[in-house]
């Protein structure tokens, strides 16, 4: 077993734990790795008791008989993230971020390159898994 295979099959024995709604539909095939991939790490932002509930709405959604797109299941998730912040409002809404920061800059042809100072939870949000 290759070191990257050992890190991904470790990685899904957490996960399994963490979501046992989403290991159940993996066992049927009726979800592709990838979205339950991806569901996990969207859920975990979630608090722990409301994971539960989002995991087995965003899973009934893309194992619909036609299936929602990534995007739409990424609006839905959206949507049940906002709700989940709804009892617990920011607390530093007028606080200004002078360490935080994206920039992008337009290249040859319309290209881009884009770097950023991003807080720890938001690095975790954007980083390749």
């Amino acid at each position: 077993m290759t070191k990257g295979a050992a890190v991904a099959y470790t990685a899904w024995v957490r996960r399994a734990e963490d979501h046992p709604r989403v290991r159940a539909v993996l066992a049927t095939g009726d979800l592709p790795e990838s979205v339950a991939r991806i569901v996990c790490q969207w859920t975990n932002r979630l608090p722990q008791d409301q994971r539960d509930a989002a995991d087995d709405k965003l899973i009934a959604a893309a194992a619909a008989v036609a299936g929602m797109s990534l995007q739409d299941l990424a609006e839905l998730f959206g949507e049940i993230y906002e709700q989940s912040r709804s009892g617990s409002p920011d607390e530093d809404k007028d606080e200004v971020f002078d360490d935080r920061a994206v920039r992008l800059v337009t290249t040859f042809q319309g290209a881009g390159v884009m770097s950023g100072d991003l807080t720890p939870e938001c690095a975790e949000a954007v980083a390749p898994s």
